[in-house]
């Protein structure tokens, strides 16, 4: 905690519970958390998760009240190409969805999205799992700005 208030200026209070970490600045509205365990309570339930793959990292922050982002990675034992169809085909129009870019570029594709309806953006970046095969999935979520 010291370290990060003399770099900062802020009063900070750092809480680990278990595989998760809480920190909240002094305003009491900025707050940070990361875990390993389990997606945060308050996770959009309407963003798509790919079936059976496994929950490596999450995190949120909240900065003054202005709403919550989301990151949180998986693992998947399919391939980058079948992830990507997946979540090219979940988040469409037919769902909600506005594409605002979608990019493959190797071995890595990118999905941007936004959804009017529950105010928010949805990405996902997908890159091969080299050390035991398969995909990394990482998801964002960020309150569209109004």
């Amino acid at each position: 905690e010291k370290v990060f208030e003399e770099t900062t200026g802020a009063d900070i209070d750092i809480k680990k519970n278990g595989g998760e970490v809480k920190i909240k600045g002094k305003d009491g509205k900025s707050t940070f958390s990361s875990g390993d365990n389990k997606l945060p309570d308050n996770f959009p339930k309407f963003i798509p998760l790919y079936p059976k793959a496994k929950l490596q990292t999450t995190s949120s922050f909240n900065s003054s009240g202005e709403g919550e982002i989301f990151s949180v990675g998986f693992l998947s034992k399919d391939s980058n190409s079948k992830v990507f169809d997946f979540y090219k085909n979940e988040l469409s129009e037919t769902n909600g969805y506005e594409a605002v870019s979608t990019h493959q570029s190797g071995e890595i594709s990118m999905i941007q999205t936004r959804n009017a309806s529950q105010a928010r953006t949805v990405g996902v970046t997908i890159s091969p799992n080299k050390d035991e095969g398969g995909s990394i999935i990482q998801l964002t979520s960020t309150p569209l700005k109004q």
